[in-house]
């Protein structure tokens, strides 16, 4: 297997440090991450490399984020130097009616204010899916670790974990943010897909069986909030 490429993002936040913090946390997770407070400088960045991924403030005056989008959309903007799988994912204010950014030019997703670093990551891990471009890091929880790009390979302190297909997008999903509790109703549509049942009998099972492979013996991770539904460690 060759070794895995991580994406090149460039971030366009006009708040600095809002920028600074996507940026750094970017970068901790092993991605290359290319700040920018205006899309001038964002273009500037394409003519020394391919980014593969724009992340676009629709705040930004004078709605050059939408312009922005239109430039990296036109392939006769640039030359041919922007990436064909080029994603981009906008960030727009949570308190502006949704209708008035429907039209985002080309856009592959979204982001609504106010958001966390682990809301754009999870973003990220979806482009990536629907493009060319392998971004999944392995992802580690004290002795667990996660690495999504080598099938679904899970280890506990060096022993390896057999799940199936559900128990492992159960575990990547929780880990996407490991101390928060995540809902049953989110994880029914995020992991199996569907609504909820009554009593989210579902992922209660498929939690039961994730825990006790997990940690046979002292059940450590997936941890069940009452009434709530779970989280993968004790914050």
């Amino acid at each position: 297997m060759g070794q895995r490429r991580t994406a090149l993002i460039v971030v366009v936040e006009q708040d600095a440090l809002a920028r600074a913090s996507l940026c750094q946390n970017l970068y901790r997770d092993g991605f290359d991450a290319l700040p920018a407070a205006t899309a001038e400088e964002a273009l500037s960045y394409f003519q020394t490399a391919r980014p593969e991924v724009v992340v676009v403030d629709l705040g930004l005056p004078d709605a050059a984020g939408f312009e922005l989008i239109r430039r990296l959309r036109d392939p006769d903007i640039l030359d041919g130097r922007i990436d064909p799988d080029l994603a981009i994912l906008t960030i727009r204010p949570g308190d502006e009616p949704a209708r008035r950014f429907r039209p985002y030019l080309g856009a592959d997703g979204s982001l609504v204010r106010p958001f966390g670093y682990p809301d754009l990551r999870r973003s990220l891990e979806v482009l990536g899916r629907r493009t060319a471009h392998d971004w999944s890091l392995p992802i580690m929880v004290g002795d667990l670790r996660i690495d999504p790009a080598r099938g679904r390979t899970v280890t506990v302190r060096d022993r390896r974990v057999d799940l199936s297909k559900t128990e492992f997008f159960l575990l990547r999903t929780l880990a996407s943010d490991p101390t928060r509790p995540f809902t049953r109703e989110q994880l029914m549509s995020d992991v199996l897909g569907r609504a909820p049942d009554a009593a989210g009998r579902a992922i209660d099972q498929h939690a039961g069986h994730l825990r006790h492979k997990l940690d046979p013996d002292e059940g450590r991770y997936v941890i069940s909030c009452h009434g709530v539904g779970y989280r993968l460690v004790r914050g």
